[in-house]
Formats: structure tokens, sequence, C-alpha cells
């Protein structure tokens, strides 16, 4: 594995465009020629810590000579280093002021290190985790600084207040961290103002996407533009305003990427030309879910993650393991599924079948910090007409040497967020394991409409593949329940159910039936009635507490044939 150093690194400065207002500046740390009472502490012979000197004619974020680092090379496990500043005095600010804390910051979580800011509000506190887990600032197997902002009312400090950076090498050994330009400012010198927002932003690395729903009875362009405003926390200031424009790609979500270093965003605020920094609901005329795809992902370019109507979300963020000495951009810090074609790596990798069709396939690399947590997930998909939508898609794992990578099969009948999706097998095992041979795997899709997902739920294995995922709908197949020529009727209420459900059963005819409820794979799971009916209603009572959340099918049957069946979804 390739340890990265401070030793010849190239120090660059991420700017920002702040949201205009002018702070007073209370406290300026910037560690030119001294650590400026800071006070650093570690527990491990091997620690080591100072001033640092950048490589001649580069720089740190705004600080052209040096700053404050800590490495530790112990082995013999791990400890917390921190270095922390003297105590502020802040007794002469105005109750409601909004101080802002800002730094420059770089480490990497390769080896499963942590970088964390840490405060209290007197040397006799204990500390407190403000920031937990900075992300890593590699970018091209280089460190670089990013600049990132803090803003703090009196609830955090009273009258006073210490800062520190806390880090922890994960294995005794580390890369190290290194920080510089610690400033305190008044940001505000009044009560925040209120502002709406809307929820759903997320960051991986240095980007952020933010995905937005929208309705489709619309007379707007198929396009928006307008400015988002992102605030640290809902109801709160704003940081940064950045114009935007975006096309609409399918019915029912649009998608906003921007450039971002810096804190984690958590709320936005949308404005167009025909509102004022207010809340926006956007409808727009879009285009319908597709009924038939075969993706095979040649068209994409090698190694993004960007992959246009299909949507990659990664919950874990983790820096990855990576393919020995073989080079591809960014690998290592490329979380969850992205192209691969292994013979744009540098050097060409030996064919091993990393594509099933083609020369390219999507990789989930095992993280660093496992388990995995990832999803590729479908654009929205609808049938034609009655009958089902089969989708399949095949997969392997690269190698069994560390276990064979596993993921889940989810599908979700209302959006594309992971909590709104459900395994599509509620009876299998809780995860697939990939052989090394390429297999394929086939499902009927249970809705109208909706999304499927591959969720890669690998534990330190190391590399899963999918290749040649397809979908279409197939109005004159039934896979699981071919329906012989009766009349007899289903009704459920409610549907989807949580505990119990009323089932209303109509037959035509005098008749020896059984009724159970099956999983997706027709395997029976509970009785519901068995016995000899009379032409005409029946009504009976599904009690689904006992099941898993998920899709099933309650089934009629006469003389071992099937004559009805009706889909149940059981929620919690």
């Amino acid at each position: 594995m390739k340890v990265l150093s401070f030793l010849g690194l190239m120090f660059m400065t991420i700017h920002m465009n702040i949201f205009a207002q002018t702070p007073d500046t209370l406290y300026v740390f910037d560690f030119d020629e001294s650590v400026q009472s800071w006070t650093i502490t570690g527990n491990e012979t091997g620690f080591r810590h100072g001033l640092a000197i950048p490589p001649q004619g580069s720089g740190s974020a705004g600080n052209p000579t040096f700053c404050l680092f800590i490495i530790d090379w112990d082995l013999e496990g791990a400890a917390v280093d921190t270095a922390y500043s003297p105590v502020l005095d802040l007794s002469e600010l105005n109750p409601d002021a909004l101080v802002r804390l800002s730094f420059d910051f770089m480490h990497t979580d390769m080896l499963g290190d942590k970088f964390e800011v840490v405060y209290r509000t007197s040397e006799t506190e204990p500390w407190q985790i403000l920031v937990e887990a900075l992300p890593s600032t590699v970018e091209n197997e280089e460190f670089v600084f990013f600049h990132h902002y803090l803003f703090l009312s009196e609830d955090f400090f009273i009258n006073s207040l210490q800062i520190g950076f806390a880090y922890t090498p994960e294995w005794g050994f580390s890369a190290g961290a290194a920080f510089d330009n610690v400033v305190f400012e008044i940001f505000q010198d009044n009560d925040p103002p209120q502002v709406s927002y809307i929820s759903g932003l997320t960051s991986s690395g240095s980007h952020v996407h933010l995905t937005l729903t929208v309705t489709d009875d619309s007379e707007l362009p198929d396009s928006v533009q307008g400015t988002y405003l992102i605030n640290e926390q809902p109801n709160d200031f704003v940081l940064f305003k950045t114009e935007y424009e975006s096309e609409i790609k399918y019915k029912g979500l649009f998608t906003i990427d921007a450039e971002f270093t810096g804190l984690i965003p958590v709320s936005v605020i949308l404005t167009d030309e025909y509102e004022n920094e207010q809340t926006v609901d956007f409808t727009v005329n879009s285009i319908e879910p597709y009924t038939t795809i075969s993706e095979d992902f040649g068209e994409f370019e090698d190694f993004t993650n960007d992959l246009g109507d299909w949507t990659v979300i990664n919950v874990n963020r983790s820096s990855t393991f990576f393919l020995g000495t073989y080079v591809y951009p960014n690998q290592g810090s490329i979380p969850g599924f992205f192209v691969f074609n292994n013979q744009a790596t540098e050097p060409p990798m030996p064919n091993t079948e990393f594509a099933y069709s083609g020369t390219n396939s999507l990789l989930c690399m095992a993280s660093l910090n496992s388990p995995n947590n990832n999803w590729i997930i479908s654009p929205p998909i609808a049938t034609t007409a009655d009958g089902d939508i089969e989708f399949s898609f095949w997969a392997r794992s690269i190698q069994a040497m560390y276990g064979l990578d596993r993921f889940r099969v989810m599908v979700s009948e209302t959006g594309n967020d992971p909590s709104d999706f459900a395994p599509i097998d509620t009876n299998s095992e809780t995860y697939i394991e990939a052989p090394v041979e390429w297999t394929r795997y086939s499902y009927s899709f249970p809705f109208d409409k909706g999304y499927f997902a591959i969720q890669g739920v690998s534990d330190d294995n190391f590399g899963l593949l999918i290749d040649s995922v397809s979908f279409s709908s197939q109005p004159d197949v039934t896979n699981i329940y071919p329906l012989e020529a009766h009349t007899a009727s289903i009704s459920i209420y409610p549907n989807p159910a949580n505990e119990k459900s009323a089932m209303l059963v109509s037959l035509p005819d005098n008749l020896d039936i059984d009724i159970s409820i099956t999983n997706l794979a027709g395997q029976r799971i509970a009785s519901v009635a068995k016995g000899y009916h009379q032409t005409g209603k029946h009504s009976f009572e599904l009690n689904v507490s006992t099941l898993k959340p998920g899709i099933y099918f309650v089934v009629m049957k006469n003389n071992n044939s099937i004559i009805q069946s009706s889909k149940l979804v059981v929620t919690r």
C-alpha cells in the first residue's frame, strides 16, 4: 500500500465565494515561525509535531511559509494526539453574536485515520467533538489544503473557549495531518435571520449533489436557472451563494452539482428569476419513465461515478482499497460504484474478465471503513401494459481471497432515496454473495412504476463488479402466477399493511380453495384460509404483524391450481 507523507507535497488554496459579510477579526493563528501558544500533546514515543515548511514555490492556504502538523509513526497502537489553542476570552461579545471559526487543513483517511475538531469552555472541562471526521483532502494522490468554516453561537462558548484538533492514527502510524490560519471572527452581531430551506443535500469529496422533487404539470421549460444558497443549519445563516443551471433529466427529479469544500451543508434555499430568496418548488414538463433499457456502461467516461440518469449514492463516504500497482484516476478515493475499464489503467491490466460485455463495467471497491453501504439506483421505470417488468444484471467478485463480495437487490415504488427501498426477496438471506465467475441475476419488478437498486454491502472484502443491466416491460408474461380462466377476485384493504388487513374474496362457483401468503420466489409463508366455500363474497383477516417489510402475494388455489393472486405490501 502506498503511504503518503507531508514531505514533497504540493500545497494549494481552495477559494470560496462567501456571502457578503465583513467580519470583525478576534484572533488569528497563522503559525508564522512559531506555534503561537498552542499546546500539542501525544502519548506515543514516535509522536512528532511542530512547524512544517512547504516546498519552495508553493504555500499553504493563505500562508506562504508555515503550518502546524501532527505525525505519529509509533507502531504500538492508536492514541489521540491533540493540538489546542490557548483559552480565548470572548466575554465582551454580544450574547446574540455569531462567531465564525475558519481554518485550513489537510489529511488522509486512507489508513482509517480520524481528524476531528474539538472544543471546551475552560481548561478544566473535558473535550467535546465539534466536527467529527473531517474529510480526506487527497486529490490525484497529492495532499491539498481545504478551507473549512464553522459558526458558533454563545451556546458553545459562554465567556471563553478553547479549540483543538484531535488526530487518531488507526494503525499506530500515520500519513499525518496539518492545519493553518485558524481565525476567529464576529460574523454577525445580532440574531441570525430566519430563512426557509429544502433538505436533501449530500456531499462527496469536494462536490455537492442536490436532488429535488418536481412535478410534471407545469408550463416551465425542461431546464431551470437560478441561485441556491447553502446554510450551515436549517433556519440559519447563509454560507455560500452560487448560480446554477440544471437540466431536468427525467420525471420526478433533477440534480444540481456544485463545487464545494469545507463544511458539509445540510440545507438549501433555491431562488429563481420569479422569486427572491424564497423556497421554490419547481414544476416542469419532463421525460416519462423508461420502459426498456440495456446498459453496459460503455458510453460513460472511464472511472467516473457520474452516470447520467442512474443515481450513485455513497452512504459511508469512505476511502477504498485499490488494485495494487495499477494506477487510475482518484484510485482509493472514489467511494461506491464507478465505471471501470481495466484497459485504461496504467499500465493496462491483464484481461481477467473485468467486463461481462464490452470494455466497461461498474466497480465498487471495498471500503476501508467497513462495511460498504453504496447504491446504484436505476432511473424511474414503468410498464406500458398489464404485466411484469423483468430486470436483470450480471455480477461477480474480483477475487475470493478476502471472502466473496456482497450485495442486496432493492426495489421502491415511491422515490429513489435509500430509505424508500425494501428488499425484493423478503425470505432471502441478508445479502447475496457474488461468485468469482460472472453470474446473471433476474427478477420480476413488483410495481407498475418505481426504481430498483443494487446495494453494495461488502464487509472488508475486495471488489464487486456489475455489468449488462437491463429491464423491459413484458405485458404478456407473468413469471410467478399463471392464472386459469376464472373470475374469482381478491381485494385487500389497507394495502400496504403493517399489522392487519381485511381481505374480501369473491367466488364465481362453489369451490374448495386454499388461500396463502407467498414471497416473490413463490414460497409459502403463511396460511390464510382452506376448505369448501360457496359462491359469493367471503371476508378474511390478514395478520402480517410477523412478516418482514417487503412485497408478498396472496395466492388462491383450487385443486392445486392458482385461480387468483393479489400483491400485498408490508410496511412498518
